[in-house]
């Protein structure tokens, strides 16, 4: 992995060039893209794969207008203060396919970066890094905030893989719509790496997936939720349950106030933090 060293004052400008001076493997197969603005890079990156993008082609924005997240729910996507990029996978080239332990991979690739961060940096004033945890299936939550949400989308042969993290928080803070839930990984006078750096690592380690085993595994010491009561959001209703594991598909096993065990491979959970 590339050392954390920041870029000249004020250079934090996303461009291929710089990320690509940081990667462990500057040629690679997959191509990296930058823009200024995109509706969404989920949905260009998959204009992109219908095209022949090869797989691991990046594609980056400075911000997004109609960034999305699970059930079609708005992202929101401020200019500088995010990073926002999705990720083309081609599953004959990975050694798993589902698009469940694909979102797992991505989770568990952004957690890795930012756990690096704090073994590289050692600054005692840095976040609790102790604190970043991963709630099923696709959030990462840092001191009881989420600062990373992941959106994985299939069409045809490819798996877009759709990361957006809050970077560092925007200056009138978040909608008030988005009520509590929201943090920042960095503090603005805190920031110990560069995006474009950040990216790279980030692309560095979705470039060498393990085996879906390890996977599971880093993904299971990360989880917030197990071993805790929460409540289970399906379509219609709402329930109660305890989380009690994660199958070798991704779902989460849980068991209602009835004492049924079953596996949830879709909806959402909620927690009290």
């Amino acid at each position: 992995m590339s050392s954390f060293i920041m870029e000249k004052e004020d250079s934090d400008l996303l461009s291929v060039s710089c990320i690509r001076s940081f990667l462990s493997n500057p040629i690679r197969a997959g191509q990296i893209v930058v823009y200024s603005v995109l509706e969404s890079t989920n949905t260009t990156a998959l204009e992109m794969a219908a095209s022949g993008a090869a797989h691991g082609t990046v594609v980056i924005a400075n911000s997004q207008t109609a960034g999305r997240g699970r059930r079609g729910r708005f992202f929101y996507s401020p200019s500088g203060r995010g990073i926002y990029m999705s990720v083309v996978l081609r599953p004959k080239l990975l050694p798993f396919n589902s698009p469940e332990l694909v979102t797992i991979f991505a989770a568990v690739a952004v957690c890795k970066t930012i756990e690096l961060i704090s073994i590289e940096q050692e600054a005692s004033d840095s976040p609790n890094w102790r604190n970043l945890r991963i709630k099923w299936v696709n959030d990462i939550f840092l001191n009881g905030k989420k600062i990373c949400g992941i959106l994985t989308e299939v069409a045809h042969d490819t798996i877009v893989v759709g990361i957006g993290i809050n970077f560092t928080a925007p200056s009138g803070g978040y909608p008030k719509e988005l009520d509590s839930i929201p943090g920042a990984l960095f503090e603005m006078n805190h920031v110990p790496i560069s995006k474009s750096q950040f990216i790279a690592d980030i692309i560095n380690h979705l470039d060498c997936p393990p085996t879906s085993t390890q996977i599971l595994k880093d993904y299971k010491e990360r989880l917030i939720m197990l071993d805790r009561a929460i409540i289970v959001h399906d379509y219609n209703s709402s329930y109660m349950a305890t989380a009690l594991d994660v199958d070798d598909t991704g779902g989460l096993i849980v068991r209602n106030t009835e004492g049924k065990i079953q596996t949830l491979v879709a909806g959402e959970i909620s927690i009290t933090f």
